[in-house]
């Protein structure tokens, strides 16, 4: 069988062993590092004498006769250079393969330490969302490559050494804040070849191919796609098998996001809105607040959930409707001819005072879900009336 590069245990070092801006801030910081990070690496004694050395900051001697570069290593760090120089679009679009260097979820970086880049090929967003997309893994180890990856090829390039090959048995949901720079892009012709090859795997058939680990091939998909690929996966003893174990493992890092925005948006959708917690204030207000019919409502359009409307004491006429997630807008416009005072007050501060009257009848303020609005109404003279509260949505 053939030797496999780099060995697994290589492989699962770079996937779940310690950065080397951790061991950093071991040595030089610990007090900043996470109580569970410190105390998962107190359990590895293999990395006592490193954190040791950069405690000591001692200095590392380069011997004269030092080996010069290998000439795979030069030609890793100018595909990497080469790479960086390309111009992608900032924004997501199918085909294109991202490294992922945090683990950022929706309340800011999350408490993992990845020793390497992931990568990641985008094929679509998940539905609804704008922030989550659906691919598969990337990874640089093409000898490992089985049926069902798909190297990239010299006219995918210039490609990132991180983006090897597609991990098409490794299908993944990402969250884009996640993601970083952009290591590859492949063609519309590309990534038709690459839903291609996941739509065979999807189909469940084994190709009646002979297994040969480390060896790679041109074949054909049932689109007539051209693509490079590696053999089936033998037996117990094919190293390959460990390999897919590693790295569907290290999609852990992929899902937490995911499913803390997820989950942060469930949370959200259980919380009453904006608009009902002011409907449920105003029902609270003893026969002061009386709801009028919304003119959606009356003409039978759908919306009409989006939109609040009625009067006040019989002094004020209050429209309310809903401008987006975050925001919605209230139409007040005075009824009759004594002046009244909307006095704003927002997070505990005085925002705005308006008058109403005959010369200014109509006043439009904004509600924003994230502060904590207290509506006073007062007349002119400044005696309370009506007092709205409106605490800031959490989530």
């Amino acid at each position: 069988m053939k030797h496999l590069s780099p060995p697994l245990e290589v492989i699962e070092e770079n996937l779940f062993g310690l950065s080397q801006a951790l061991l950093l801030q071991l040595a030089r910081a610990p007090d900043t590092v996470p109580p569970s990070q410190r105390e998962s690496v107190q359990g590895q004694p293999r990395y006592a004498e490193t954190i040791e050395a950069l405690r000591q900051d001692t200095p590392v001697e380069i011997a004269a006769d030092a080996p010069a570069m290998p000439d795979w290593l030069k030609e890793t760090i100018a595909q990497r250079c080469r790479a960086q120089t390309e111009e992608y679009p900032s924004r997501p679009i199918p085909g294109q393969i991202r490294v992922i260097e945090q683990v950022i979820g929706p309340d800011g970086l999350l408490d993992w330490d990845l020793p390497r880049p992931l990568a990641v090929c985008l094929d679509g967003p998940y539905p609804g969302r704008t922030d989550i997309w659906y691919g598969w893994m990337v990874s640089p180890e093409t000898d490992y490559a089985g049926y069902w990856d798909v190297l990239l090829e010299e006219s995918d390039g210039p490609c990132d050494p991180l983006a090897g090959m597609i991990q098409l048995w490794n299908p993944a949901y990402c969250y884009l804040p996640s993601t970083g720079r952009v290591l590859a892009q492949l063609s519309p012709a590309r990534l038709a070849a690459v839903r291609a090859v996941a739509a065979e795997f999807l189909s469940g058939e084994a190709p009646a191919i002979a297994y040969r680990p480390g060896y790679i091939a041109v074949r054909e998909t049932m689109n007539q796609h051209h693509v490079t690929t590696g053999t089936p996966l033998g037996d117990e003893s094919d190293p390959r098998w460990r390999y897919r174990t590693l790295y569907q493992a290290a999609l852990a890092a992929l899902r937490e996001p995911v499913s803390l925005a997820l989950d942060a948006a469930r949370e959200k959708a259980r919380q009453p809105g904006l608009l009902d917690r002011l409907r449920t204030q105003l029902d609270q207000l003893a026969g002061l607040w009386a709801p009028g019919p919304v003119l959606a409502h009356a003409m039978g359009e759908e919306d009409s959930g989006a939109k609040l409307e009625g009067e006040i004491a019989g002094r004020l006429q209050l429209r309310a409707e809903v401008v987006d997630d975050g925001l919605i807008t209230l139409v007040v416009r005075l009824l009759g001819e004594e002046p009244l005072r909307i006095r704003v007050i927002g997070n505990g501060q005085e925002l705005a005072e308006h008058r109403l009257d005959i010369q200014h009848a109509t006043e439009i303020l904004d509600i924003d879900v994230e502060v904590n609005y207290s509506l006073r109404l007062l007349d002119d003279k400044g005696k309370a009336i009506v007092s709205i509260d409106l605490p800031a949505q959490t989530v």
